[in-house]
């Protein structure tokens, strides 16, 4: 079977998901989009040379079985898939992608890999399932990059350095937010970080005020249910910094919104909110190599065909 790799479309995105080092082994033929490795200086005849045929966007999705798209198939570009195609990348059928799944993937009997972060799964119209031969997780060291990077790029771009008196609160207990606590510490913070989990937002929430910076990495499943509000906001201290690295804005942060590299920063009311998404295309070259070991590993070395009995074992109804 054809499994067809698109060049990543969002604004920034740099990060690379296969690199020609890891393509061995392979069980299906991969089709590449041309120019795909530009931003690491990888010609095509790099991937031709291991095998790869090198094809248009349109072609792409005219020929493959599956499609890889990092994060999802842009809107305009829906009419170009193909029914019964298998659609690989961060999905998030029951958040941001949940209008693509009742409309498109539905329409077109689409079954849709989602890479999540903890355990990625296989979802076909009404049905989500765990995928039991992929490793939970497995993205693990991207998650812990972004924790990292995000937190040292917040910093730069608030313009103040970290210090034994900054005093900095981490939410969750995640690789995000593990990451984050990496780089506050070796930034100079540790004496005055702590790091609240959901079991005890309660009393991050008594204390929230005192706090020079508020790292969140903490994404929710009901993007209504906020876990920070514009309420917080007014008791924060004048300058706070609020560093929102679920990437999801206005939902775990409600006062949040998409911040750019350009402009990292957005001001509400007296404090800084930095709220970046693709937080990893920051450092995209050693991004890349983690996601192309890992992908390779557990995603793209599985014949496509393990993908769709996946699907009829749970009922599918593939046209």
């Amino acid at each position: 079977m054809k499994l067809g790799i698109l060049k990543p479309s969002n604004a920034g995105e740099k990060r690379l998901t296969l690199l020609p080092e890891h393509i061995e082994g392979l069980e299906n033929d991969i089709l590449i989009e041309a120019g795909f490795g530009e931003s690491l200086e990888i010609t095509d005849k790099e991937y031709e040379d291991k095998g790869c045929t090198i094809l248009s966007r349109k072609e792409v999705y005219e020929q493959a079985d599956a499609l890889y798209s990092m994060k999802g198939i842009p809107e305009e570009e829906y009419d170009l898939l193909q029914d019964n195609q298998i659609i690989i990348g961060w999905i998030h059928p029951q958040a941001k992608g949940k209008a693509f799944m009742e409309g498109v993937a539905t329409d077109k009997h689409l079954i849709i890999l989602n890479i999540d972060n903890t355990q990625p799964t296989i979802a076909f119209e009404d049905k989500i399932e765990p995928i039991p031969f992929i490793r939970s997780n497995f993205t693990y060291k991207n998650s812990v990059t972004a924790g990292y990077v995000g937190t040292i790029h917040s910093m730069l771009s608030y313009g103040k350095l970290f210090s034994s008196t900054t005093n900095i609160a981490i939410l969750g207990s995640g690789n995000v937010s593990q990451g984050a606590m990496n780089a506050a510490s070796k930034l100079g913070a540790i004496d005055n970080i702590r790091m609240f989990y959901r079991s005890n937002l309660d009393e991050f929430y008594k204390s929230y005020s005192e706090y020079d910076v508020i790292i969140n990495g903490i994404a929710v499943t009901d993007p209504t249910n906020h876990l920070l509000t514009y309420d917080h906001v007014k008791n924060m201290k004048k300058g706070t910094l609020v560093v929102d690295l679920a990437a999801q804005p206005g939902e775990a942060v409600e006062f949040s919104k998409e911040t750019t590299y350009d402009e990292p920063l957005l001001k509400v009311d007296d404090i800084f909110v930095y709220c970046i998404r693709n937080i990893p295309s920051l450092v995209y070259r050693t991004a890349s190599e983690v996601l192309s070991e890992s992908f390779t590993n557990w995603v793209f070395k599985r014949d496509l065909q393990e993908y769709i009995d996946l699907a009829k074992e749970h009922g599918y109804n593939i046209k």
